[in-house]
């Protein structure tokens, strides 16, 4: 970040509190949304009685060394039905990417 102190990490208080971020942190974070292609079953109505079949995915968005300044933030589960994977679904799956740009936590 080129020097500049970060702001202050989230504590337990219960007080809410303004934290001013300096521009230049800010623009060197990019957000993009991407599409999830993996996902794991977090369970499904077979056995259940019920009358529809229906499934819920977690989506998998991976991770590793390599990618330690990105991350990437689902906003829930996917449901499919006829206990499906959702990439089966004419829909896409999507996620947002967060990047940061100033480089990676294991290189600097």
């Amino acid at each position: 970040n080129g020097g500049m102190p970060l702001p202050p990490m989230p504590s337990a208080d219960k007080e809410k509190k303004i934290v001013n971020i300096p521009p230049p942190i800010l623009a060197a974070i990019k957000v993009k949304v991407r599409k999830i292609t993996k996902f794991n079953l977090v369970w499904n109505s077979q056995g259940s009685m019920s009358r529809q079949k229906i499934s819920i995915w977690e989506p998998y968005v991976g991770g590793g060394a390599f990618r330690q300044n990105k991350d990437a933030i689902c906003l829930g589960h996917f449901a499919g039905s006829n206990y499906d994977n959702p990439n089966r679904s004419d829909k896409d799956s999507l996620c947002l990417e967060v990047t940061d740009t100033t480089g990676s936590w294991v290189g600097g």
